[in-house]
């Protein structure tokens, strides 16, 4: 079975009945996100819900699935989510931060 991450402009094969996840870290693809991508469930799968993608099969409409929980039985089509935190909007915009916010405070008469 073929496994396509568009994102990353990746076709792999697979085994059936392989998780995502294990097929992602075969072919150098990483689905981890957020603050601490190296942190994710070993034991439990699932439990720390980092590995979410976008898989569709069969053409059709692709769905919000963990990459542990996902057992591969068909070519997939995924879509891994944007990675790294996102800076502030208060320091896109230019809008005070809370240190200028802080140290404009007055003190109580």
């Amino acid at each position: 079975m073929k496994v396509e991450f568009e994102r990353e402009g990746v076709v792999v094969e697979a085994r059936a009945g392989q998780t995502l996840l294990a097929v992602a870290e075969a072919a150098g693809v990483d689905v981890f996100r957020g603050l601490w991508p190296g942190l994710h469930c070993r034991r439990r799968a699932g439990w720390c819900r980092r590995c979410k993608v976008w898989v569709a099969e069969d053409g059709g409409a692709a769905l919000l699935r963990l990459a542990c929980k996902v057992d591969v039985q068909r070519d997939l089509r995924v879509h891994t989510r944007a990675g790294g935190p996102r800076p502030a909007p208060s320091l896109q915009t230019g809008a005070p931060s809370w240190k200028n916010a802080v140290s404009q405070k007055k003190e109580p008469a």
